[in-house]
């Protein structure tokens, strides 16, 4: 399985990076939605994209680059990633469930276990429904 993570803190990518090691998923960090087409452009096709919903002032949200990922790989399934005191976090999920369909919501704060949870649920051929991990 191909994962994707748009987030501007590397170390999301990091503990997921942890969490993959040992097998035959590979990982691409994007710190920037406006990043994102050119990342997609190169041919690879994600199953999985994380999805960091605010990256602060003067960066695109995370729903730019759902919109993005949408529009240039609809087969990819997106988790949103949130922390909890998040500014404006209730208005933006609502967005992303309403216009975007993730397949889940996962808090940051989420310790290893939830992330191999996430990434076992996630992988090809298993039934996919809207949770949160």
């Amino acid at each position: 399985m191909h994962i994707l993570v748009v987030d501007d803190f590397v170390l999301v990518e990091l503990a997921l990076a942890q969490v993959i090691q040992d097998t035959s998923h590979t990982l691409t960090g994007v710190r920037d939605p406006r990043s994102l087409p050119e990342v997609l452009s190169q041919g690879t096709r994600f199953d999985l994209a994380l999805v960091d919903i605010n990256f602060g002032p003067g960066v695109p949200t995370g729903l730019t680059a759902m919109r993005i990922l949408r529009a240039e790989s609809p087969e990819t399934r997106i988790v949103i990633e949130s922390t909890d005191e998040e500014r404006n976090r209730l208005l933006f999920l609502l967005a992303s469930f309403s216009f975007f369909e993730p397949l889940a919501l996962m808090s940051k704060g989420r310790g290893l276990p939830g992330r191999t949870a996430l990434v076992s649920v996630a992988t090809p051929g298993r039934r996919s429904r809207r949770s949160s991990v």
